[in-house]
């Protein structure tokens, strides 16, 4: 490649005669793939950011994969999915090393609480009446002393929900960073330097963001990305969200308990100031429970309104900093590497829920950056207590950007108060500032504009790029929108639903995937279909969601009723699914406090929240419930879709344009007719 530049190397490596070629004997090439590849190639040696859409079957990772290696810069590439990091690693990588006849160096990087950490373990199982014989803690020791990555992954017996696992880990706020005594033997510690190593290396969004939100704050020593050239995001489509988590503050009740736990455990081995700080967290903890018991809290998320609240609570606060402040004097005056953790985590919670709690009053108007403030968060972190460090970057003023708060009860009952901001692409600039960015995914277009897109993650100028899915539509699939059939909000809505659903499910043989758009329809069709269909049924919530894809496809003929976290990243080949149903247009609630702050933000502008944001952002979503259909090119099947203002309402033409082409049946004689064919035939 040092003779040429990076897109005549991509257009030769998937050349007829190219090393892809010259290492399948079954290779086949495809013109998307190529045109793909090459505005890949042209982004990287331009040094500019790309919107790339490519249709499902086009080959899109090992088109992003070669580029990305050959060009010799470091590479970071983050999904969306842990399939599809598996997909990368195990299969477009494993390829793309046998064209180039070279191992590639990868590193794949996980958030700290995928690994033990030693310090934490240590105290951990230093508590007295341990039982170090219990069954799941003796695998976990056992497997410490052979484990090269310390990545829980690993231990493949151990249950997701054991407590075990909590407290044998740390977060960002628990690890002591530098200052711990197992610094040098951390898994943490030795998988950051392997990615110091390597070209490229593989995450997701929620650690790339963490990682940012963290640098944007308190400096690029606290990261855990080395430095890269090139960002390539692949299931881009709803990064925004997630940029918008990791950028937000969230403080629950449980975080405040183990803090607090942590500090009284530590207070044991300080006798003489237990009692004193010991009196001041009982305190503490009383002014907080008042705090959240004044705060409205319902089973669903709750946006926090002027008039939600009063100036009790505002008064509790301040009592809270005041005795904040206390605690921090304690622990700084006591000056160890524990004393400093616990101070730091302090510093910022305090930090958090006072920019939380004042941006929910009247009392104050400013940005994000009151955070730093408020209570002086970067002085106490990085002035007088620690090293200066003068190489941190300042936040920038983002002084037009509003917050959305908001309270929820999740099922473990601790109540949590969340600062999210409305927008997140101002906070992506520092992306695109540092480095190539390139957003990919099968569904970035509604209605074949990328504007939509454009607008979520802040980018005015870039280059763009959509190539189709090479699948026959025409001939493999087919809409289905049922004649005649009640609106959404028609009191026979459900029942209709259920007949349909059952005829089609019959016809079909199994192999079906129903999309609910709210856990009531999941609820009330799966309990209907369990009772009238001889099919086996799996329903979203009653097991892992790995386990129900296993056990449905290897079924052949089951039925898997699902809500939002199936609409996307569910990949099933194959004759196992060859019906997709989709109960309504999956338009957001505007009871979610971030979808009405969004839809109040337009509105004060203007402009129409309805057209700019909710009928793309359920059109996206659409797109990606209709993609679960076809995922190979033998695959054949249908998508039914129960909501008929999609052919009523004038935005209708937007989400039927966002789909793919393919013939549109109202019928449903003729639909059973061609579900029976498909069902014959597999």
């Amino acid at each position: 490649m040092k003779e040429t530049n990076l897109t005549q190397w991509v257009e030769h490596f998937f050349s007829p005669k190219g090393p892809l070629a010259s290492s399948m004997s079954d290779y086949e090439e495809r013109q998307e793939q190529n045109i793909f590849a090459a505005n890949i190639a042209h982004a990287i040696e331009n040094n500019e950011a790309l919107i790339a859409e490519a249709g499902t079957g086009t080959g899109k990772s090992l088109g992003y994969l070669a580029p990305a290696v050959g060009s010799g810069l470091k590479v970071v590439i983050s999904t969306g999915t842990k399939n599809l990091q598996e997909q990368l690693l195990n299969k477009d990588l494993k390829l793309l090393e046998k064209a180039l006849g070279r191992k590639v160096e990868y590193q794949l990087m996980k958030g700290r609480t995928n690994y033990l950490c030693h310090f934490r373990a240590d105290e951990w199982t230093r508590q007295l009446n341990l039982d170090l014989q219990q069954t799941d803690l003796k695998h976990i020791l056992d497997w410490r002393e052979t484990t090269s990555e310390g990545d829980r992954a690993e231990l493949a017996s151990l249950p997701d929900n054991t407590p075990l696992w909590r407290n044998m880990t740390a977060n960002s706020e628990q690890c002591l960073g530098q200052r711990c005594l197992d610094y040098e033997r951390c898994f943490v510690t030795q998988m950051r330097r392997r990615a110091q190593n390597v070209d490229l290396i593989v995450v997701n969004h929620h650690l790339y963001f963490a990682d940012l939100a963290l640098r944007t704050r308190l400096g690029d020593d606290v990261g855990l990305l080395p430095a890269h050239d090139i960002i390539i995001f692949d299931e881009a489509h709803d990064l925004d969200d997630v940029a918008a988590q990791h950028f937000g503050y969230s403080i629950s009740e449980k975080r405040f308990s183990e803090l607090f736990n942590e500090i009284k455990k530590y207070l044991v081995k300080k006798p003489t100031l237990a009692t004193e700080v010991g009196l001041t967290l009982t305190s503490l903890e009383q002014q907080l429970r008042e705090v959240f018991d004044i705060l409205p809290f319902e089973k669903m998320r709750k946006r926090l309104k002027d008039e939600d609240l009063d100036e009790k609570a505002f008064k509790i606060h301040e009592r809270i900093d005041g005795q904040l402040e206390l605690i921090e004097a304690h622990l700084a005056n006591i000056g160890t590497d524990e004393a400093m953790r616990l101070l730091e985590r302090t510093a910022l919670i305090a930090a958090e829920l006072c920019f939380i709690l004042k941006r929910s009053f009247r009392r104050s108007q400013g940005t994000e950056a009151e955070l730093e403030q408020t209570l002086g968060l970067h002085k106490v972190l990085q002035g007088d207590l620690f090293e200066q460090n003068e190489s941190a970057p300042q936040e920038e003023t983002l002084s037009n950007i509003p917050f959305v708060r908001y309270t929820e009860t999740p099922q473990d009952g601790h109540r949590v108060v969340t600062a999210r901001p409305i927008e997140a692409g101002p906070f992506l600039q520092r992306v695109l500032k540092e480095r190539t960015a390139i957003f990919v995914s099968a569904t970035l277009q509604v209605g074949n504009s990328f504007k939509f897109f454009r607008q979520r993650v802040g980018l005015p100028e870039s280059s763009e790029v959509a190539v189709e899915s090479p699948f026959d539509y025409q001939e493999n699939a087919r809409i289905y929108i049922p004649a005649n059939f009640p609106l959404p909000q028609h009191p026979n809505f459900l029942n209709a639903a259920v007949d349909e659903a059952i005829a089609l499910i019959e016809a079909a043989d199994g192999g079906a995937f129903i999309l609910c758009t709210s856990y009531r329809m999941l609820n009330e069709l799966s309990k209907e279909i369990t009772r009238r269909s001889s099919k086996p049924v799996w329903v979203q919530g009653k097991g892992p969601k790995n386990l129900l894809l296993e056990e449905f496809t290897e079924c052949g003929n089951g039925v898997l009723l699902g809500t939002m976290s199936f609409w996307q990243g569910v990949d099933v080949p194959g004759s196992a699914l060859h019906l997709v149903i989709i109960d309504k247009l999956p338009f957001a609630s505007p009871d979610e406090p971030l979808v009405a702050a969004r839809n109040d933000y337009l509105t004060e502008q203007g402009l129409s929240a309805f057209r700019l944001f909710q009928i793309p952002q359920a059109a996206l979503l659409l797109r990606q419930g209709f993609g679960r259909l076809l995922r190979r090119q033998s695959d054949r099947g249908a998508v039914a879709i129960f909501d008929r203002r999609i052919q009523t309402k004038g935005y209708g033409k937007i989400f039927l344009r966002s789909l793919p082409d393919c013939p549109l049946i109202e019928e449903r004689e003729e639909i059973v007719r061609y579900l029976k064919t498909s069902s014959a035939a597999k």
